[in-house]
């Protein structure tokens, strides 16, 4: 885990079984488990980034008003 400012986090994981599946782009599936779980715990996350040994990488945008993330748009990266 990285937090390159106090709203962002970057996170770092090992390609592998995911829930008893293969869960292909495994960056798009973290990143939004990911976000949804550490929002439940936190509203300082904005951005959640998660990447994998591979170089897959995904972002989400965290919305603690309403429980659940979006994917940012290119503008907003």
């Amino acid at each position: 885990m990285e937090a390159p400012t106090a709203d962002q986090l970057i996170a770092h994981v090992k390609n592998g079984q995911w829930q008893g599946g293969q869960y292909e782009p495994a960056a798009q599936f973290m990143a939004g488990n990911m976000a949804a779980h550490i929002g439940s715990y936190s509203n300082e996350i904005e951005l959640l980034t998660v990447l994998t040994e591979d170089g897959q990488s995904h972002t989400v945008r965290y919305h603690p008003n309403l429980g659940s993330y979006t994917e940012p748009t290119l503008q907003e990266e």
